[in-house]
Order: structure tokens, then C-alpha cells, then sequence
């Protein structure tokens, strides 16, 4: 069954890899927070994490309708700002590995968590990267005991890299959510 992105959000159980393809950031932050909200509303710990300022990150969940304080006072809420595993000297995964290991050492499961390692997608360094954190996770994903959105942005993917790119994705993720502009798109379960 097909899905209008937001809707499809709200369906969305435990155990899941979603991946969100997106054009404008707004309405990924619009999906991405109704998901946390979703878990939130539920007692499930949200985590955030994210190359971008968490003081941002905050005030635009706050704008959105999230009671940032008041989760975050109860702990439910994490919002982290993380660095580029792609810059660990212990190679890509490890880096990857020492953020996840941060994010989940205050949460207690399930959890929702909102994640994109690799904040650019411009290089064939950060395609091979993004690539390869995608696998790992999706191949040992049974251990997370929590849904993970991964939102990728489609616009700024290196010429040439399109194709090999998506169809990893698509391979190593359990849902996909495709949201070309705010109110447009679709969503589905692929397996």
C-alpha cells in the first residue's frame, strides 16, 4: 500500500529502517519530528542526531508542536550534534560505531531515531561512506530495538552516482518515503 509521507509516519510501528528521500529540508524536518513526536507521545525515547546545530534543531521541534522542554526534562528527549564518522581516524565504521554507541548510551529502548551519519552526499568518498553505514546498520539492525529514519537529501548527490546510490538504499532499508516538496510524495513498506 502507498502512503502520502506524513500519514504513512503515523503508521509506523517499532523495528523499523526507513529511509527518507527529500528536496526541502523543512518538510524532511516536518516528517522526521512527527516521527519522534509519534514515539514521544507513546513514552519511546527520541533521539536526534545531526550535523546541525541542536540549539536549531530545538527551537524548529518547539515550532512544530513538540514540548521540547518538557521531554527533554523527562529524558525522553536526545538531541545530539554529531561529527562525520568519515573523519575517524579508526576508518568510517568505527566512527559510525562510536556515534551510535553516544546517542544510545542515555536511551532505553524501543527509540525512535532520526540520523543521517554523512551529512553531504557530494563526493565518491561520501557516497562509499553513506553506502556502507547503511549496510552495516541494516545487516545488524535486529540488535537496535528501535526504529531509525535516515534522511537524505537528493539534491546535492554527485553527478553519475544517482543510480548505484539510491538502489543501495532502497536495499538496505525496510520502508522508503520519497517527499520531493512539502505535502507531495509517497511511501511504502518494501518488504
Amino acid at each position: 500500500m502507498v502512503y502520502e509521507p506524513l500519514k504513512f509516519v503515523d503508521t509506523l510501528g517499532t523495528q523499523k529502517h526507513i529511509v527518507l528521500f527529500y528536496e526541502e529540508s523543512v518538510y524532511a524536518h516536518m516528517i522526521a519530528f512527527r516521527f519522534i513526536m509519534n514515539g514521544l507521545s507513546r513514552g519511546e525515547h527520541g533521539i536526534y542526531a545531526t550535523e546541525e546545530d541542536t540549539e536549531f534543531i530545538e527551537n524548529e521541534m518547539a515550532n512544530s508542536g513538540i514540548d521540547v522542554k518538557g521531554f527533554l526534562r523527562k529524558k525522553l528527549l536526545h538531541i545530539y550534534q554529531v561529527p562525520n564518522p568519515i573523519d575517524d581516524p579508526e576508518g568510517v565504521l568505527n566512527g559510525a560505531r562510536k556515534i551510535k554507541d553516544g546517542i544510545l548510551a542515555d536511551a532505553k529502548p524501543p527509540f525512535r531515531i532520526v540520523s543521517r551519519m554523512v551529512p553531504e552526499s557530494n563526493t565518491e568518498e561520501q557516497i562509499a561512506a553513506i553506502i556502507e553505514i547503511e549496510h552495516n546498520d541494516h545487516i545488524t539492525f535486529n540488535k537496535l530495538q528501535g526504529s531509525l529514519l535516515c534522511p537524505h537529501p537528493v539534491k546535492r548527490i554527485e553527478t553519475g552516482k544517482h543510480g548505484e546510490w539510491l538502489v543501495s538504499l532502497l536495499q538496505n532499508h525496510h520502508t522508503a518515503i520519497f517527499a520531493p516538496r512539502s505535502g507531495k510524495g509517497i511511501a511504502f513498506n518494501m518488504r
